[in-house]
């Protein structure tokens, strides 16, 4: 009775636990920005549905434009990992600052991650106001070349993470040498 209790109450632990993050972003190129594009990944089957993506400014840590809305399921890659799902913005639809950041928050309005990019600041307003970001420690700049981004290089597991880059883009699938979270389907103790 025991070892069930026990793995009854593992399992439901486990099966709620997905992770969601910033996966690869883009921002800035030369000449006039293109194809700018926000990112996220996580555990596959995950629905986006009331995630959003708050720009921030950090020239006076406020928000810019429309937040960002998630929507969708992440799909899974085939074993069980997650996979990724990019967001395309309009042209400069993201700032070039030194710095900018954003704000990846859940379908509950937590925000669970808030990183930046070419320094940190801390948001005066939206939805992390009081929050400081997490610089990512890696930046684009007026003569990056068409077709490269910032991108992650670990599972979610902690915010910033390991980013890399400028480096050959990769919107919509996992980035080089990544291995995303998966959900764990069966788990049992004996």
């Amino acid at each position: 009775m025991r070892s069930i209790f026990v793995t009854l109450l593992l399992g439901l632990s486990f099966s709620a636990w997905s992770i969601v993050f910033i996966n690869e972003i883009h921002y800035d190129n030369a000449g006039a920005d293109v194809n700018e594009f926000v990112e996220v990944a996580g555990t596959a089957g995950t629905d986006l549905t009331g995630w959003t993506i708050v720009l921030y400014n950090g020239n006076g840590g406020v928000t810019y434009g429309s937040a960002i809305n998630l929507s969708g399921t992440l799909p899974d890659d085939g074993s069980g990992g997650g996979t990724s799902m990019a967001f395309v913005l309009p042209s400069n639809g993201l700032q070039n600052g030194a710095p900018d950041g954003m704000a990846l928050i859940d379908n509950t309005a937590t925000v669970v991650e808030f990183i930046s990019y070419e320094g940190s600041f801390t948001a005066n307003n939206g939805p992390a106001l009081g929050l400081t970001s997490v610089d990512i420690g890696v930046s684009e700049t007026n003569s990056t070349p068409t077709g490269n981004s910032l991108q992650r290089t670990d599972n979610g597991a902690t915010s910033p993470g390991t980013w890399v880059g400028p480096i050959a883009e990769t919107p919509g699938a996992t980035n080089t040498g990544q291995m995303l979270p998966v959900e764990l389907q069966n788990f049992s103790v004996e």
